[in-house]
Protein backbone atom coordinates (compact mmCIF):
# COMPACT_ATOMS: atom_id res chain seq x y z
CA UNK A 1 0.00 0.00 0.00
CA UNK A 2 1.33 3.43 -0.88
CA UNK A 3 0.60 6.75 0.77
CA UNK A 4 -0.80 9.62 -1.26
CA UNK A 5 1.89 11.94 -2.55
CA UNK A 6 2.88 14.63 -0.10
CA UNK A 7 2.02 12.50 2.98
CA UNK A 8 4.94 11.95 5.33
CA UNK A 9 4.62 8.60 7.12
CA UNK A 10 6.66 9.37 10.28
CA UNK A 11 4.59 12.28 11.67
CA UNK A 12 1.41 10.29 11.01
CA UNK A 13 2.84 7.27 12.83
CA UNK A 14 4.01 9.46 15.75
CA UNK A 15 0.53 10.95 16.12
CA UNK A 16 -1.06 7.48 16.08
CA UNK A 17 1.36 6.22 18.74
CA UNK A 18 0.70 9.29 20.92
CA UNK A 19 -3.07 8.78 20.62
CA UNK A 20 -2.79 5.11 21.57
CA UNK A 21 -0.60 6.01 24.56
CA UNK A 22 -3.10 8.66 25.72
CA UNK A 23 -5.98 6.22 25.30
CA UNK A 24 -4.07 3.71 27.45
CA UNK A 25 -3.55 6.29 30.21
CA UNK A 26 -7.18 7.37 30.17
CA UNK A 27 -8.34 3.74 30.23
CA UNK A 28 -6.12 2.99 33.22
CA UNK A 29 -7.51 5.99 35.12
CA UNK A 30 -11.09 5.09 34.14
CA UNK A 31 -10.63 1.55 35.47
CA UNK A 32 -9.36 3.03 38.74
CA UNK A 33 -12.28 5.47 38.82
CA UNK A 34 -14.87 2.75 38.19
CA UNK A 35 -13.34 0.64 40.93
CA UNK A 36 -13.52 3.63 43.27
CA UNK A 37 -17.11 4.37 42.23
CA UNK A 38 -18.20 0.90 43.34
CA UNK A 39 -16.96 1.58 46.88
CA UNK A 40 -18.74 3.74 49.44
CA UNK A 41 -17.72 7.38 49.23
CA UNK A 42 -15.87 8.94 52.15
CA UNK A 43 -13.92 12.09 52.88
CA UNK A 44 -10.20 11.52 52.62
CA UNK A 45 -8.17 12.90 55.48
CA UNK A 46 -4.88 13.15 53.61
CA UNK A 47 -4.57 13.56 49.89
CA UNK A 48 -0.99 13.37 48.64
CA UNK A 49 -0.21 15.12 45.34
CA UNK A 50 1.47 12.73 42.91
CA UNK A 51 1.37 14.85 39.74
CA UNK A 52 0.72 18.49 38.89
CA UNK A 53 1.53 20.95 36.15
CA UNK A 54 2.73 23.90 38.21
CA UNK A 55 5.07 24.55 41.11
CA UNK A 56 2.99 27.09 43.04
CA UNK A 57 -0.64 27.88 43.59
CA UNK A 58 -3.65 25.83 42.63
CA UNK A 59 -3.56 23.98 39.30
CA UNK A 60 -4.64 20.65 37.79
CA UNK A 61 -3.33 17.93 40.10
CA UNK A 62 -3.73 14.20 40.63
CA UNK A 63 -3.78 13.11 44.27
CA UNK A 64 -3.27 9.69 45.82
CA UNK A 65 -5.75 8.90 48.59
CA UNK A 66 -3.93 6.11 50.39
CA UNK A 67 -6.85 3.77 49.62
CA UNK A 68 -5.88 2.65 46.09
CA UNK A 69 -7.82 5.56 44.55
CA UNK A 70 -6.93 8.85 42.93
CA UNK A 71 -8.62 12.25 43.07
CA UNK A 72 -8.30 14.58 40.08
CA UNK A 73 -8.37 18.37 40.30
CA UNK A 74 -8.89 20.13 37.01
CA UNK A 75 -11.15 22.43 35.09
CA UNK A 76 -14.87 21.65 35.28
CA UNK A 77 -16.35 20.75 31.92
CA UNK A 78 -20.12 20.71 31.57
CA UNK A 79 -21.70 17.61 30.05
CA UNK A 80 -23.70 19.88 27.77
CA UNK A 81 -20.57 21.57 26.45
CA UNK A 82 -18.89 18.16 25.97
CA UNK A 83 -21.98 16.82 24.22
CA UNK A 84 -22.35 13.69 26.37
CA UNK A 85 -24.63 12.42 29.13
CA UNK A 86 -23.12 12.22 32.60
CA UNK A 87 -24.94 10.30 35.35
CA UNK A 88 -25.87 12.01 38.62
CA UNK A 89 -22.97 11.99 41.05
CA UNK A 90 -20.31 12.12 38.32
CA UNK A 91 -18.51 15.12 36.83
CA UNK A 92 -16.25 15.82 33.89
CA UNK A 93 -12.82 17.25 34.66
CA UNK A 94 -10.40 18.45 32.00
CA UNK A 95 -6.69 18.00 32.69
CA UNK A 96 -3.50 18.21 30.58
CA UNK A 97 -2.19 14.97 29.02
CA UNK A 98 1.22 15.67 30.62
CA UNK A 99 -0.46 15.29 34.01
CA UNK A 100 -1.63 11.77 33.14
CA UNK A 101 1.85 10.82 31.96
CA UNK A 102 3.44 12.05 35.20
CA UNK A 103 0.83 10.27 37.34
CA UNK A 104 1.27 6.99 35.45
CA UNK A 105 5.05 7.10 35.98
CA UNK A 106 4.61 7.64 39.72
CA UNK A 107 1.86 5.00 40.10
CA UNK A 108 3.70 2.30 38.14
Amino acid sequence: MTLPSGVNFLPTLAICIALVFCAFLVAKLLVAARSAASRPSKIFSSLRPIANVCTAGSCPTIFETGTDRVVVQGYALSARKAGIDVPDGEALVEIPVELLKEALQKLS
